[in-house]
């Protein structure tokens, strides 16, 4: 283990997995190399992945996306980030489907790097939806201490999911700064701040927002199948801005019609109101040595699990859950 640690730790990852694989090749069970070898390996090699899943808000909005993305590995800590992605979509709302184009295709290109302190991201992506549009995003995590992560975020013209129609056709200028703190080995504690303006993509102004949300977690227990109670609460505010009849011109000549005839300010008609949530979850077999089995690597298959309660100001009590199996059928793949 110290010769794999201190190659890790002096960057040397090609020879870190060297000795990691030869260990595992001598002695399969060996499951401290082999948390080594998950945790660094995909950080430090080439990938493609394929998604595909169906999503349906009531009657309001249905879709149907496939995903692929590959990461190249250029240099030991640098990688190139390959993205495309199609999603089909359909309403019964008479209103939302003057603006809802059958097809949304995402094309995105983008630099990984790994450094000391953390790891950097920068994408450049271009949509076709309700208009073809071209936006960028920058990440940045910074590993102040073994127990405070601080992560940043900057993104242009980027797709957001505040309300359904600014979904199909809207997107977001933001920024974002997050704070994860681990107290002790169970308990921790996430701040997240995100301020964002919001546009049409023809880049009409609707106004501005500003989400806060604040979550302490407490590990039942450690070893999977590890239990996690986690308490939040997000705090979410709405600023309209007072352009609605220039807005109305650009839009779709059905859509507009439709909204004037219904009586409804077309800037209110994609900005959400103001609301806060409250909420509590349990988690269960989330994770295998501090990592998410869902993100990480894990050569066994396991099952885990995530029930939620939650009460928002606006719509009142509701519930969610996330039920699942995640590990390696081949051996190499997730």
């Amino acid at each position: 283990y110290n010769r794999y640690d201190t190659a890790h730790a002096l960057g040397h990852e090609a020879q870190a997995l060297d000795i990691a694989f030869s260990v595992m090749q001598r002695n399969g069970d060996n499951e401290e190399m082999h948390d080594r070898y998950r945790q660094h390996a995909p950080g430090a090699a080439s990938y493609v992945q394929y998604r595909a899943w169906n999503e349906s808000s009531g009657d309001l909005l249905g879709s149907q996306s496939r995903q692929v993305e590959a990461s190249l590995q250029m240099a030991p800590h640098l990688q190139l980030l390959l993205g495309w992605s199609q999603v089909g979509q359909s309403t019964s709302d008479i209103t939302l489907s003057t603006l809802l184009p059958p097809t949304e295709r995402l094309n995105n290109l983008g630099l990984q790097w790994q450094h000391r302190t953390g790891s950097s991201q920068v994408r450049l992506f271009e949509r076709n939806e309700f208009s073809t549009q071209v936006g960028a995003s920058l990440d940045q995590t910074w590993n102040w201490s073994q127990r405070l992560v601080l992560t940043g975020g900057l993104g242009y013209r980027v797709d957001t999911s505040e309300s359904v129609p600014l979904r199909v056709g809207g997107s977001q200028d933001y920024l974002q700064v997050a704070l994860n703190y681990a107290v002790d080995q169970r308990d921790s504690v996430r701040w997240q701040s995100r301020w964002a303006q919001f546009h049409t993509q023809q880049g009409d102004a609707l106004g501005a927002g500003q989400v806060n949300d604040l979550e302490w977690g407490y590990r039942l227990r450690l070893d999977y199948p590890d239990v996690r109670v986690r308490l939040y609460v997000s705090d979410q505010a709405y600023n309209s801005s007072n352009n609605g009849p220039a807005l109305l011109a650009h839009l779709p000549t059905a859509l507009a019609s439709s909204l004037t005839a219904a009586g409804i300010d077309p800037v209110r008609y994609f900005i959400p109101e103001s609301s806060t949530t409250w909420g509590g979850c349990l988690d269960l077999g989330e994770n295998v040595g501090g990592q998410n089995i869902q993100n990480t690597y894990t050569r066994a298959i396991r099952p885990f699990m995530e029930l939620c309660a939650l009460d928002h100001s606006r719509t009142g009590n509701g519930y969610s859950g996330a039920f699942g199996v995640a590990g390696s059928v081949l051996g190499a793949d997730h």
